[in-house]
């Protein structure tokens, strides 16, 4: 049986095996060998760390970026902490809710072939809308999140059309990879993505959006960071036991 390790503890996982077992195969069972019956959840699991709880797919497994399913628990509470941050930071004023779904959970999809084929060679992803016009998109197993900006360009009253420019936002590290004390309390992973929001304008003849974003995350980049305050810090720190000195730590 080929031993797996856990790419995020580094401890041996356990191979998940499905079907009715024999008296035999109870036998055989350990803590890295286990046997789950024919009662088979999707997406159905091949490996799993019964350290920290990651696992592996036994099929659509991306081969490059991360599945939500595939990462640790805590991994998957810091990122949501993470996203919330980023629409916080993208709107102080309104901040938009973040729907985390992994793709194969999506089955009302019409196309839900295209969606499998995106998480084999893709991933998931997250996206934060910070009005009608602008949106970031961050996928979970790569650095680069990308900045969507939709214009409306009227080449004449006839002819209306929406034009999307792109830019890529370049990351420290993936959100799937990142500490987790960084995700919650820190700024490395926060600010390239406030940085380049504060450049992004909004067509103000066709977004919904307020004016002030723009300002208000220039003044997150300079300190005041109203989206951010002690109460917060140590309400996240709780729910996900960080120690109260990585907060002040990244504070500083």
């Amino acid at each position: 049986m080929p031993v797996k390790k856990c790419q995020y503890c580094g401890y041996r996982m356990t191979k998940i095996v499905y079907g009715m077992p024999t008296p035999e195969d109870h036998e055989k069972s350990n803590e890295f060998l286990a046997f789950a019956g024919c009662i088979i959840e999707y997406p159905a699991k091949a490996y799993e760390c019964s350290k920290c709880q990651a696992s592996l797919l036994a099929e659509f497994s991306p081969r490059s970026g991360a599945c939500l399913h595939e990462l640790p628990p805590r991994q998957r509470e810091a990122i949501e902490v993470f996203a919330e941050r980023v629409a916080r930071a993208m709107n102080p004023l309104d901040p938009s809710s973040v729907f985390q779904q992994c793709r194969l959970d999506d089955h009302e999809s019409f196309d839900y072939g295209k969606l499998i084929q995106e998480h084999t060679s893709l991933g998931d992803e997250f996206v934060i809308s910070r009005c009608s016009c602008t949106e970031l998109v961050v996928p979970l197993g790569s650095n680069l999140a990308t900045l969507r900006h939709t214009t409306v360009c009227e080449d004449s009253p006839w002819d209306v059309e929406d034009r999307i420019y792109e830019a890529e936002v370049e990351l420290p590290r993936s959100v799937a990879d990142a500490d987790i004390v960084e995700l919650v309390v820190g700024t490395k992973m926060l600010y390239p993505m406030v940085e380049a929001l504060a450049t992004m304008g909004c067509d103000r003849d066709f977004c919904s959006g307020d004016p002030r974003y723009g300002v208000d995350s220039m003044l997150n980049l300079e300190g005041s960071k109203p989206y951010e305050d002690e109460d917060r810090l140590a309400y996240r720190a709780r729910e996900l036991r960080i120690p109260a000195d990585s907060i002040e730590g990244e504070e500083d």
